[in-house]
Formats: structure tokens, sequence, C-alpha cells
């Protein structure tokens, strides 16, 4: 596991080892005395910790590793620009993935491993080390929210390419608070982390970096969106901060001269873990019959099984760098997905509500969801990308999804 220890930081610039006087030997002090070691051997890393290359070199001594460290990560970062090209002959790549434990992080990692990629994954705990761990990924410590540790992972690794899952969704949305926190930090994940991510992609020589975005950010009305058209800057209050995060997440993607940008706008996820699965939100809430249809329903939802979206992240590791919208192809209005939903889990059809009544606050972005949001095409993912998604048509799999069944 790539630790935090703090006196790597430096490391990644200057090409001279700090002054030594003579005749002084590593594990001495300045005046012949022996130096003490940090707290357990590692500084801040705890006794027993299995030491990873760099940090084995860097508390042998702390002046000539952080040299040797400076040398070194030179030397890969100079080597990893020109290494995708062999990488790519083999087919196997070293990825970094922040968000690696989410509803598409964990079946990415899956996917990624099966295909011989090295895979590191942002951790900010050790409990969230142990669960990428058992995954079979590299743990690499750091928080997405703080801009050192972030940096430092990424150089750490020096991955070839660098993939931004980052969220922190609500579980529910029936506590408005703890709702309005989650949309609140996956803003900050949107707008603070990305610009922080493809820095420091450039920094480790990775030659691109996948962003995931959404595709239910568009400007409201008639007919179908595709890439070119605008996002929706003029929304209400606090949707606003929804698609100015999505607004800066995607132009840090794409905004760098030294690295290639990808973004994927994802449809609305369903699958294990997501707001439709057994148990979770969407369902829970229409067995209450909690979640009803807003204004007259004509909200289009452009939907997208997790093995798409999985599938879509593997392939814009390779394909040209762009924008691109990422859902089925059978886009469904609210008015005629969540009754459909209700009467396949066994409940009643779902209420309706008036469009006055989610006119203020975090509310306005149901209002949209429900009543506004317009159809996306996902053609040029197809076109360029070669993209298909596995379940084109969202009836079967989400009934499945919605029972708990296992998917197929």
């Amino acid at each position: 596991m790539i630790g935090l220890s703090a006196g790597y930081q430096a490391a990644a610039g200057g090409d001279d080892p700090p002054p030594r006087e003579a005749g002084r030997l590593p594990e001495q002090g300045a005046h012949g005395a022996s130096r003490p070691r940090e707290a357990g051997f590692c500084g801040d890393l705890p006794i027993g910790h299995d030491l990873s290359w760099f940090e084995t070199i860097q508390h042998f001594d702390h002046g000539f590793g952080e040299w040797f460290l400076r040398r070194l990560l030179h030397s890969r970062i100079v080597l990893s620009r020109a290494d995708p090209i062999w990488r790519g002959i083999l087919g196997a790549m070293r990825v970094f993935l922040a968000g690696g434990t989410g509803v598409i992080g964990r079946p990415l990692v899956a996917r990624l491993l099966a295909g011989n990629h090295d895979v590191g994954v942002l951790a900010r705990s050790d409990a969230a080390a142990a669960r990428v761990h058992d995954m079979g990924a590299e743990p690499v410590l750091g928080d997405g929210l703080n801009e050192p540790s972030l940096g430092y992972a990424v150089r750490t690794y020096a991955p070839h390419v660098v993939i931004n899952q980052l969220t922190s969704l609500p579980k529910s949305f029936l506590n408005p608070r703890a709702a309005a926190h989650g949309a609140k930090l996956t803003n900050r994940l949107r707008s603070e982390a990305t610009p922080v991510l493809v820095t420091a992609a450039s920094e480790a020589g990775a030659y691109r970096v996948i962003s995931q975005s959404i595709s239910f950010a568009q400007e409201p009305g008639d007919g179908v969106r595709v890439e070119e058209d605008p996002l929706y800057v003029d929304a209400p209050s606090a949707h606003r901060n929804v698609v100015q995060a999505v607004g800066a997440l995607e132009e840090a993607t794409m905004g760098s001269s030294e690295v290639e940008g990808v973004v994927l706008r994802y449809g609305a996820i369903y699958g294990p873990g997501s707001y439709f699965a057994d148990g979770e939100a969407y369902p829970s809430m229409l067995a209450r019959r909690l979640l009803p249809v807003i204004g007259e329903g004509r909200g289009v939802w452009s939907l997208l099984h997790v093995d798409d979206a999985v599938d879509a992240t593997i392939a814009a590791m390779k394909c040209d760098p762009g924008i691109y919208n990422i859902c089925d192809d059978d886009p469904v209005p609210a008015a005629e997905l969540f009754p459909w939903m209700a009467l396949a889990l066994g409940a009643k059809a779902p209420r309706t509500a008036s469009r006055a009544l989610f006119g203020t606050g975090p509310l306005t972005i149901m209002r949209y969801l429900f009543d506004e949001q317009p159809a996306v095409s996902s053609q040029r993912a197809r076109d360029i990308m070669h993209w298909r998604p596995r379940h084109p048509d969202w009836r079967h799999e989400l009934a499945r999804v919605l029972r708990g069944e296992p998917l197929v």
C-alpha cells in the first residue's frame, strides 16, 4: 500500500541531493551521533506497515533517499510518456482510479484487473484501503478534497491513465439535510478534485484523464441533446450549483495541453448498489408512495446499465479525446418509467405532485429530472468509441435489479 509519508512530498522537484557533511554516515547526525528514527521507524506509517519500494529507500536515509526518488520519479515520467505505446501493444496499462469503491468503481476495478492492468485505487482510510486490497487492487492513501494529499497520491503511483469516478452521493432523499450534504460534497469533488487530478496526472507522466460526468445537466426543452449543446447554466438555486460543478469538471478534464481528456456523461445508472436497486432509494420510496411524478412527468430519462458504463470507461482508455454521452437506446419519460417501476415492484402507482411544490432549493433538481430534462443522444460514442450498450432496452434488466435478482 502506498502511504502518505510527508518526507516524499518534495520528491518531484529538483535534481541535487541535500548537502551532507564529509565522512558522515547515512544514519549519523551532524556531529556523528546516531540519528533517531521517526516513530515506528516509518514516520507517519504504522508499525508493521509493509514498505513499498520508495518508502524503503526514503526511510533508509532521508537525504539520499529523497534525492534518489527525485531522479527515479523524473526517469519514470520521461519513460512513461512513451510507455503507453508499448503498454498499448501489450494491452495493459497502469491505471489510477479515484472513486474505486462505488457503484461503477467496483466492477470497473474487476474489469481492469481482468484486462491485466495495474490498478491503484484512492483510499481515504485504512478501512477503505482494506476494501481495495480485498478487491485485488493496490490501495493508494489520499483524500479527494485535500489537494496536497491527492496530488501526491497520483504522482507516487505514476500512472498512464487517471480515471476520476469521485462522488459522494446521498444514499436516500428522505433526509433533506443528508441529501444536501451529499450533493455539496459531490459538487466539491467535481469542481475541486478534478483540476488536481489533471495537474498531478501531467506531473506523473500520465497521458490521459477520464472523468465521470452526467448526461442530465442539459438545458430543458424539446428535442434530443448532443454533446455540443449547452449545459443548463441558468438553472435555479441549488440545481445551478450542480451544473456549475459539472461544467468545472468538464473544463478541467478537457483543458490541459499536457494530458488528453475524455469526459463520459453517464445516463441514470441502474444496477447493484444504484438508486434503482432492491432496497435502495427509488424502490423504497415507490413502495411507500413517497416518490411522486412531478408535473406532467415530461422529463426524459436516459438510462444506463452499470455494466455498460464500465464498458464505456474501458473504451475511453484508447478512444479519441472528447466529451461523450453514454446512455442506452430507449429514453423514457418519467410519467412512464416510475409507474412501470411501481408495477414491477407490486406497489401502488406513484402519486402526482404539482410543480409548484418543487420550486425552491434542492427540490428544483427533482422537478428538472421528472418534468424538464430532455433526451440525449449517445451516437457520438457509437461512432467514435465504437461503444454499444449490452443492454439497449432497460426493461428486462431493470426489472431484475428492482427485485434484487442476479444480473446476467
